[in-house]
């Protein structure tokens, strides 16, 4: 059987990725392709995901050759049904005790004395007030009040899947030690007749997905405390955005990572970096007013396995101001070690790190001896390859893998083969897009038993709420009226004034899908007179939407999570996009 009809013929997920896989392996046929499909084929699925693709092995012309070889190794590395005979929270819990304890006994060593340590300290307090006087603990607080606000995890109590504004109406919970803060937060947000205030002694440690490997640790934190970590994190960003890191966005160390071959620029990336803060490397460089606060607000008490201790972290995954303070941290001590005039080479976003190479190892010794360790895996000082924030380059080309993967998005109703194949496309219109031949049958094998009517055809902006395809691929009719500003795009619905009134109601099936479904029908002239959007998800796709103008035309809900359309004009595809053949 070839590997596209074992690829028609899979009937669950982990079929489907397994024989995507294989089938991806035998069109690429590399030698280190046919390794991975020898190592998958017979099972040996924990010796798969080690061997990676090494970037010294390949020429400089080689970019294409060593993305598709990145694919096939790098495509089941997240897998949540990669059958390994290993506990994945457990491991994540055992690396977490494994740091704690570290912490526990580096905060009991003597303080840290290095000549340069005086430098990054300074650095850390211009970054904080520049010109301005310090500011007290008390201050501080204040502004994380102003600052304050929810974020989308879980607290206790309260899952994950829960909108913001839900957590305003559940009963809210707070640590002891900020119990004072919880009524005058409580007056502005929540009611409180009617919301009642748990205390909570510690928080709970928890794990969720990273790879196909482990799971990450994140410490769960009572919604007060949640509310004023926020705020101090938002307050920190302000203060890097006066030094031009703006952590709103990766596009910075995207755009570094990929030039850095050419700039001769260094990706320096931690292991595990928010868990190995402790007072032995923040008591002495934070300023005494911005340590009390942190130590103020952090959680306490940890409760992992059904036993309480003793937090000895300051910054954990899972609360608001870790990334925030420890970009500032790492932006600091970058400062001590390049001089000003190569600043506009260097950029931090969390424990990614990018400076010139002739300071790189200087940057990496002071890391070290801060007790943090660099990720020798997915750090890159010199060589072709460079990777930052999710963007992986070769030479300066973008080489990134997708990822196979299930949407969690509650409004992706699609058959997952049609997610992959999405995906698929995407990552061949982008990395090798001279090879989309080499593809195309793979792409057509994973969509093939999938019922026409739950793949509709869709441009690429709305995501995979259907089958992704260039218009002239849809087999919709055009409006004759495409040409505009100088490029064409065919308008898939166009509204009259007074048709039949259609509405729409959405509880979880995509609303694009219903809307695309009604257009390839012989009646597309269509009204959307009332759409109501109920699931928080669609909200993102709503928003760029609005932004993407002239996708849609309408005015908002009241309330938080809802928006109605009315005297939608037109929907947009551009012509010509990806083709297949």
């Amino acid at each position: 059987m070839s590997a596209c009809a074992a690829l028609r013929s899979a009937k669950d997920d982990w079929s489907v990725e397994l024989q995507l896989l294989l089938a991806l392996c035998r069109a690429i046929d590399t030698p280190h392709s046919q390794s991975i499909f020898m190592l998958a084929y017979s099972g040996e699925y924990e010796q798969m995901l080690a061997l990676t693709a090494d970037p010294l092995n390949y020429l400089e012309k080689d970019s294409e050759k060593f993305a598709m070889d990145h694919l096939v190794d790098s495509l089941l590395s997240k897998s949540v049904y990669l059958p390994l005979n290993r506990d994945k929270s457990r491991a994540a819990l055992d690396t977490f005790s494994e740091i704690e304890l570290a912490v526990e006994e580096r905060n009991r060593q003597p303080r840290l004395r290095a000549p340069w340590l005086l430098t990054l300290q300074n650095e850390i307090s211009y970054l904080l007030y520049r010109e301005a006087t310090d500011q007290s603990p008390e201050e501080l607080i204040e502004l994380a009040v102003r600052y304050g606000r929810l974020g989308p995890g879980t607290s206790p109590g309260i899952p994950t899947h829960y909108l913001r504004s839900d957590k305003l109406r559940f009963t809210t919970s707070v640590s002891p030690h900020l119990r004072r803060f919880a009524s005058a937060i409580k007056g502005s947000l929540w009611d409180g007749d009617q919301c009642n205030t748990v205390v909570c002694s510690s928080v709970k440690i928890q794990t969720v997905p990273k790879n196909a490997k482990t799971d990450r640790s994140i410490c769960v934190c009572p919604v007060i405390d949640m509310f004023l970590q926020r705020g101090l994190g938002v307050h920190l960003e302000r203060m890097l955005r006066r030094d031009l890191i703006d952590l709103r966005s990766q596009t910075r160390n995207q755009y570094l990572a990929s030039i850095a071959s050419r700039e001769r620029l260094a990706t320096i990336d931690l292991s595990s970096a928010s868990s190995w803060f402790g007072a032995y490397n923040l008591y002495t460089l934070l300023p005494d007013e911005l340590f009390d606060c942190v130590d103020l607000i952090r959680p306490r008490f940890k409760e992992i396995d059904g036993h309480t201790s003793a937090y000895h972290n300051f910054m954990p995954m899972g609360v608001g101001y870790t990334f925030a303070l420890m970009s500032l941290y790492f932006w600091a001590l970058v400062k001590t070690v390049v001089p000003k005039g190569a600043h506009h080479f260097c950029s931090v976003y969390g424990d990614d790190i990018i400076v010139p190479q002739k300071y790189a190892a200087e940057v990496v010794e002071r890391l070290t001896y801060l007790g943090f360790a660099v990720n020798r895996k997915k750090s890159f000082i010199s060589g072709l390859f460079f990777e930052s924030c999710g963007h992986e380059f070769f030479n300066g080309e973008f080489v990134t893998p997708f990822f196979a993967r299930r949407s969690t998005d509650t409004n992706c109703a699609v058959d997952y083969r049609v997610q992959l194949a999405n995906a698929l496309r995407a990552w061949v219109k982008r990395v090798v897009p001279s090879k989309k031949g080499l593809f195309k049958p793979i792409h057509d094998a994973l969509v093939s038993r999938v019922r026409a009517e739950d793949r509709p055809p869709v441009p690429e902006s709305f995501g995979d709420v259907g089958l992704v395809c260039d218009v002239t691929e849809s087999g919709l009719s055009p409006d004759p009226e495409f040409v505009k500003r100088g490029f064409e795009e065919y308008y898939l619905i166009k509204v009259l004034e007074r048709p039949p009134k259609v509405v729409l109601k959405v509880d979880s099936f995509p609303y694009l899908t219903r809307l695309l479904d009604m257009a390839n029908r012989e009646s597309s002239n269509v009204v959307l007179e009332d759409v109501t959007f109920k699931t928080p998800p669609f909200r993102d796709i709503v928003d760029k939407a609005e932004l993407a103008s002239p996708f849609f035309r309408g005015e908002p809900l009241k309330g938080v999570f809802g928006n109605i359309f009315k005297s939608s004009r037109h929907v947009r595809w551009e012509v010509g996009s990806f083709r297949w053949d």
